[in-house]
């Protein structure tokens, strides 16, 4: 089964060269591991697309994925993110920062949150 990933992290309002670097970091690493990869910085970060026309996207974005990736500013215990959150609603795998495994690891490893 094919994996497609969606990496959620901390996004300030002015998007710096260390959170592009933290992102593009993330991506390699899963597209390394197999996975396909989301990285919603890359709507964000483009001056053609207002900001709340690319969230819209990368919650559409979201909502095809069947894993999240978690980089290392998102808590599991205080869920901020509306993208942790819509995740957890749809069941999705979520993988930490701390945990990357390989693409046929990721059903018996990773971590499940449930309601």
């Amino acid at each position: 089964m094919a994996y497609l990933a969606y990496i959620i992290g901390e996004i300030p309002n002015v998007i710096t060269i260390k959170c592009r670097q933290q992102f593009a970091n993330a991506q390699a690493l899963l597209e390394e591991k197999g996975f396909r990869v989301i990285n919603p910085i890359k709507n964000l970060d483009n001056n053609r697309i207002k900001f709340e026309d690319a969230t819209k996207r990368n919650i559409r974005l979201l909502t095809d994925c069947n894993v999240v990736y978690l980089l290392p500013s998102v808590s599991l215990e205080n869920v901020k993110s509306a993208e942790l959150l819509l995740a957890i609603k749809l069941n999705m795998l979520i993988i930490q920062d701390s945990i990357i495994l390989e693409e046929d690891e990721v059903v018996e490893e990773s971590i499940v949150l449930q309601d």
